[in-house]
């Protein structure tokens, strides 16, 4: 297996991450089974892979897809004594160009081979062989937090998110604001496409005849706009600023430059989202200065290891992050919230994902996910 350079300076990178984590911390490691388990080096017995099927409540619409049901899959790893820790993911067709059978084939015939070929493995060459299976992001992500759960306690925690609104009609959206503030969300998620610009305030003053203390708007187009409806509508918005946090992805991904002219039109801050696939996108989000805010899923960074990298190096470039995921069964979604756990506990992330399933363990109790 070929060498990856970033490992070599990985505990240097995240030692320093907010709250002090700690992300080696195999030794003497209480599991949320109960059990204190000394692992330091790992010896896989099995793995196994499993599907599943959730269905939602309403669907959720955006720009670029609509879903009514999550089809997951599981990659459970099998240690040699007993215990058991579990990956999970989703196929995102219209945002990792992949698909569950792709998916299901790379884990597999390539994974599943390359890891019960490996003895005696170390936490720390877990980003190493992770980043080196050639399998697509999405894959590895389940490989990852199984990876990750072998060594490190899978936490009940709580943690504030915002909720979305769909893509809808206007007159459908006063019943789905109402719903979500009754519901005790302060912070929320507006779905929008390229629509008319009085469409567009017509939604806003919707939102901000609202009388709610603290409510707070992210407007995500998920990258419908073009850059010429984008200036008029950054200019629009400005009329509503002081309800909204951020405009996220507004562009093409493939846009990049084009995201410096709106930071420069406007004094809303702008987030990236699809533009930043993986590590690799890192330094040119960066260098390009024009994004505020970071939303990191741990689907298209590759899982827990490369996803607090990429934390580490944005939050060094004065780049908020904000941990997402995307539409994902409850285990999926718990585990961007260990990630969120993990980057900054304090921030009010975008964890709704559960939130929309018909049936769910999870609980949502005014804007926090307690898992």
């Amino acid at each position: 297996m070929a060498q990856n350079l970033l490992i070599g300076n990985l505990p240097a990178l995240v030692e320093n991450l907010p709250y002090g984590i700690d992300v080696f911390n195999c030794g003497e490691t209480k599991f949320h089974d109960g059990i204190v388990r000394q692992i330091s080096l790992i010896t896989i017995e099995s793995i196994s892979i499993e599907r599943s099927t959730s269905p939602l409540h309403s669907p959720f619409v955006t720009a670029l897809r609509r879903v009514s049901e999550i089809e997951s899959i599981q990659f459970k790893v099998l240690l040699d004594d007993g215990h058991i820790a579990k990956g999970e993911c989703v196929a995102t067709p219209a945002i990792m160009g992949d698909s569950l059978e792709q998916i299901d084939k790379e884990l597999r015939h390539i994974a599943i081979p390359e890891l019960l070929a490996l003895k005696n493995i170390k936490e720390e060459d877990f980003l190493d062989i992770v980043l080196n299976l050639p399998i697509c992001n999405s894959a590895r992500a389940a490989v990852d937090f199984a990876l990750w759960g072998l060594c490190n306690e899978i936490k009940s925690l709580s943690i504030k998110t915002d909720v979305t609104i769909p893509v809808c009609d206007i007159s459908e959206l006063p019943n789905l604001l109402d719903r979500r503030i009754k519901e005790g969300f302060s912070v929320m998620k507006l779905k929008v496409g390229h629509e008319t610009l009085s469409d567009l305030r017509a939604r806003m003053e919707i939102i901000a005849a609202r009388e709610v203390s603290e409510l707070l708007i992210r407007i995500d187009p998920n990258q419908s706009w073009s850059i010429e409806y984008a200036l008029s509508a950054m200019n629009l918005l400005g009329d509503f600023a002081d309800l909204i946090e951020y405009v996220e992805q507004p562009l093409s991904r493939f846009s990049l430059d084009d995201n410096l002219k709106l930071k420069q039109s406007s004094d809303i801050a702008l987030m990236v989202d699809e533009t930043l696939m993986g590590l690799d996108d890192v330094d040119r989000i960066i260098d390009i200065g024009a994004f505020s805010w970071a939303n990191i899923k741990l689907i298209k960074a590759g899982g827990i290891y490369p996803a607090l990298q990429m934390a580490k190096q944005l939050s060094e470039a004065g780049i908020k992050v904000s941990i997402g995921s995307m539409m994902e069964s409850e285990y999926g979604l718990c585990s961007a919230a260990q990630l969120a756990h993990l980057v900054n506990p304090l921030s009010v992330h975008d964890l709704d994902a559960a939130w929309w399933l018909k049936e769910k363990t999870v609980r949502y109790e005014n804007g926090i996910l307690k898992t």
